[in-house]
This record gives C-alpha cells, sequence and structure tokens, in this order.
C-alpha cells in the first residue's frame, strides 16, 4: 500500500511516496518563490504552486495503487478564491506587511488578551485575520467577489477534490479559531464583521475530504483509492514525520525559516504565558495534547542570501562553508532578522546585523557567523519554551540545511543531545503518515509512527565548545535590544 504526503512551503513543493513500512519509494521536489513586489509585500502565486503540486503528484505516482494524498502547509498565508477555486489574489505570506495596520484596529477594539484567550495565540500581524480585513479594505470590489478565504491547505485539497475543508492546525493560524473547542469563534468573527461561510468547514487532521477528480487521475496518471486526507500545519507534519508525537518531545525544523515544535499536555500553557514569551499554543494531531510553534522568519534563506546573492554560488558551495567552520566562534556576531523577528520578539520592523567586521574577516568568517546566529536565534527561543514552563526531554532535527556541521554546531550551542530520522523529508512523510493512520493501515498516527519512522543519528554536544558558545551567547542575547530603537528609527 502506498501513500503520497504533500508538504506545501514558502520555497516550494516536496512530496513523497511511502509504503506502509516508512520506505520512502519516491520523492519529487519543485520550487518556487515569493514575487518580485514592493517593500514588505511578501506573496506567492497560488497557480504557480498549483503547477508544483501536479508536477510532484505525478512524478511520485508512478504505477503504484495510491491509497491516500494528504496535504499538509504553511501557516498563516491566505488566498480569496471563487466558487471554481480561480484564486481572486496571490498567496498573502504570514510575513507580508500589509495587513499590520488593520490587526492594530482590531487589536484595539477586542482588547489583546480576549482574543489571546480564544485563540492560544500571541497577537501579531503574522496571522491571517490582518489580511483578509486588508482584502476587504484595500480591495473591496475583489471583496465582494469571494465565495472562500482559503489557506494553501484547503486552495490545494479543493483543487484536488472540490472539497472545502481546513483542519484545526491550520485554522489555529489564521487567529479566528477558538483552540479549546477546535471550532471557528462566533465572538471573533462578529468583532471583526465577517462572515463564518467566508471560511472552510473545520475537521480534525487526518480527515478524509473526498477522492482525487477523475480529471486529475487521468492527467496525473494516478491509480488507486487515491482519497484526498486533511493533514496539518507543515510544522507539526514535520514533528510527525521526525517521530514526534508525545508529550516532552520536539522537532527542530530548518528550512527557509526555522523553528522548535514542541508537544505539550493540556494546562502547561495559559494566556499570561502566552503573552509573557510570545509563544502560541495550537491543537496537535493527537487528541488531547496541544502544541506550541515558536520560530526564526529566517535560516537557511539567510544563508541563500549570502551565498547565491552575495557570493554568486551554486550549491557546491554550501558544503564547502559548512567544512570551513571551525571549533572556535566566528570574530563576527550577526543578528538573523532578516524578515524582521518572530519569538520571542514578534518584531517585524527588526532587521539583520554583522558586528565586529574587520578587514581580516573573509567569507568563511562571516558564512560561519550567520550560521551561528540563526543557531544563537535557536537557543534564545528554546530557553523562552523552558522559561514557559515547557519541559523538553528530546530534540530531533529535520531539514535541508542539516549538513553534519551545522548539526553538531546546533547541539553544542544548546548543550543539548540533537537526534535525526533516516527520512530528511519529514514534513511530506509526517502527511504521509497521516494518511496511513487515516485509512485505517493503524489504527491512529502514533502507532504508524512506530512503524514508518526510523531514527538515524544523535550529535552529541562537546563541552568545551558548550562553554564558549555559552560565553557568546550573553553577548547575542543583548542584541535585539540595542538595535531595536535605530530599527525602528529606520522605518
Amino acid at each position: 500500500m502506498y501513500f503520497i504526503g504533500l508538504d506545501i512551503g514558502t520555497s516550494g513543493v516536496k512530496a513523497l511516496c511511502m509504503d506502509e513500512n516508512g520506505a520512502s519509494e519516491k520523492v519529487c521536489r519543485a520550487g518556487y518563490g515569493y514575487r518580485p513586489a514592493g517593500r514588505g509585500i511578501r506573496e506567492l502565486d497560488p497557480e504557480e504552486v498549483w503547477r508544483s503540486v501536479c508536477k510532484c503528484l505525478k512524478a511520485v505516482s508512478g504505477t503504484r495503487e495510491i491509497e491516500t494524498i494528504t496535504v499538509s502547509a504553511l501557516g498563516e498565508a491566505v488566498i480569496a478564491v471563487d466558487t471554481e477555486g480561480n484564486a481572486l489574489t496571490m498567496g498573502i505570506t504570514g510575513t507580508d506587511e500589509r495587513g499590520g495596520i488593520y490587526h492594530t484596529q482590531f487589536i484595539n477594539k477586542t482588547g489583546s488578551r480576549r482574543v489571546t484567550d480564544i485563540t492560544g495565540l500571541p497577537v501579531s500581524p503574522l496571522y491571517s485575520l490582518g489580511k483578509i480585513l486588508w482584502m476587504r479594505e484595500a480591495v473591496p470590489e475583489i471583496f465582494e467577489r469571494i465565495w472562500k478565504v482559503f489557506t494553501f491547505q484547503d486552495f490545494i485539497m479543493y483543487r484536488l477534490c472540490k472539497t472545502a475543508a481546513v483542519d484545526t492546525s491550520m485554522a489555529s493560524r489564521t487567529m479566528l479559531l477558538d483552540y479549546r473547542t477546535g471550532k471557528w469563534s462566533p465572538w471573533l468573527f462578529e468583532q471583526a464583521g465577517l462572515e463564518m461561510t467566508l471560511m472552510s468547514e473545520v475537521v480534525e487532521p487526518g480527515t478524509i475530504v473526498g477522492a482525487l477528480k477523475q480529471s486529475l487521475r487521468k492527467e496525473l496518471d494516478i491509480k488507486g483509492k487515491a482519497r484526498i486526507v486533511c493533514g496539518c500545519h507543515d510544522h507539526i507534519a514535520n514533528a510527525l514525520g521526525a517521530g514526534v508525537y508525545r508529550a516532552g518531545e520536539c522537532v527542530n525544523a530548518a528550512g527557509t525559516t526555522e523553528g522548535i515544535t514542541a508537544v505539550i499536555a493540556p494546562g502547561i500553557l495559559n494566556t499570561d504565558t502566552i503573552e509573557a514569551y510570545q509563544i502560541s499554543c495550537e491543537p496537535f494531531v493527537i487528541t488531547g495534547l496541544y502544541n506550541t510553534v515558536a520560530w526564526s522568519n529566517a535560516s537557511g534563506s539567510v544563508l541563500r542570501w549570502f551565498v547565491e546573492k552575495i557570493l554568486k554560488g551554486g550549491e557546491e558551495l554550501y558544503g564547502i562553508l559548512d567544512r570551513s567552520i571551525k571549533n572556535e566562534p566566528s570574530a563576527v556576531l550577526s543578528l538573523p532578522h532578516f524578515a524582521g523577528a518572530a519569538t520571542p520578539y514578534m518584531d517585524e520592523h527588526s532587521k539583520g546585523a554583522l558586528l565586529g567586521l574587520t578587514l581580516e574577516a573573509g567569507c568563511e568568517d562571516i558564512y560561519q557567523a550567520l550560521v551561528e546566529g540563526t543557531q544563537m536565534e535557536l537557543c534564545l527561543i528554546y530557553r523562552s519554551l523552558q522559561d514557559a514552563g515547557i519541559s523538553v526531554r528530546k530534540i530531533t532535527a529535520t531539514g535541508g540545511t542539516a549538513s553534519k556541521e551545522i548539526l553538531q554546531l546546533k547541539a553544542d550551542i544548546l548543550g543539548r543531545e540533537i537526534y535525526t530520522v533516516d527520512c530528511r523529508e519529514t514534513g511530506a512523510a509526517g502527511s504521509a503518515i497521516l494518511g496511513a493512520a487515516a485509512c485505517g493501515v493503524y489504527e491512529n498516527p502514533g502507532q504508524a509512527i512506530a512503524c514508518m519512522v526510523r531514527e538515524k543519528e544523535c550529535f552529541i554536544p562537546d563541552g568545551k565548545r558548550h562553554k564558549k558558545y555559552k560565553e557568546r551567547q550573553e553577548i547575542y542575547d543583548r542584541l535585539y535590544g540595542q538595535l531595536k530603537k535605530i530599527y525602528h528609527d529606520m522605518g
């Protein structure tokens, strides 16, 4: 039996075909990126994403009998569509700044504490609501024609099977869901002046919502039942693909962005700790559990900026620079806020910085500083979780930027063992795992994980190196506070 998992991200689509034992039969990746636009505008072309999905589905299905196709996606992004699923707007992503003023007006009206108490989210213009309000106010002629506002998850599923559904974890990222009930909040919609019919029906992650349309079966040459399964927020899919599903476990996923998704029991987080540490609490795929998603807005994208835009290098240069990382901390210090600051600051005005540059600094020093900056930012996030009362007993790392050198540096900076798993495409694998549980091959996602995920390596922190980085971390922790006013003055 074969299961396809789709992982729809900011920089591309990944599709993975797995069997019930977790063997990866075929992987396909199709890249894209933000459309060129004005400052503060970060959009994805929904049609380009759709074409990438079709390309990947056709590539991984082959002659296999496909049981399920499960769709997981990036959070916060929204697309307005008509009744045929035609996109009326571009996909407005979380870091797009246009909804900021409308988010502020909404919070001034409702109060931040009430919103956090309902949603389990620290109030932020990152979430979808501000973007929806922007559509209504800035492009009313388009807003009048909207049938639904989709995330990329329900957009792709609607194209696949003509069902408008979104799972609780993705719905949570809109800032319109009551995270305790797993349903849309009538009060939030009323305060926003929006109808609940504007959004898709909320379902549990791992729900079968339909079957692949016959026209697409022929076009993509897909055989088998090909039932469409509602996946989850891509951070949670990464957790499942890394074998993380019990309270006290977490996944560190590094890609364009980098974050920690920690599974937590009910009652660990409350409105006070969510507000204090700017971390979220959203429904997990295992009934009765929650997870927090804490992240930085730029990680692999920072390295890509330096290697490809500044050095004009290709893929082979990453490996060369990774191998040049020294045991000693770089003389240069970096703040990786190249796309603003996320956890714990939630400050879209913050910017990236390189400090300590001298005429002796070479590209290897700067590259190492950029890697160190992303990992020290991760350490700051990890400590925020601890301070909020979240106990993490195991960290599993995944992602395309996870070279051995960077994984070892991660262990040394955090002072924690870092585990990896065989399958690198954990987001797509997590989706496939949900599909295997959805169609009854396994009783639940935990049982599927036990059979489909295999641990690979463990990186043990070097005590001496950790001590040096702990001293450097004390300096790093002061950077944002020292630079914040300058960045805000710059606008």
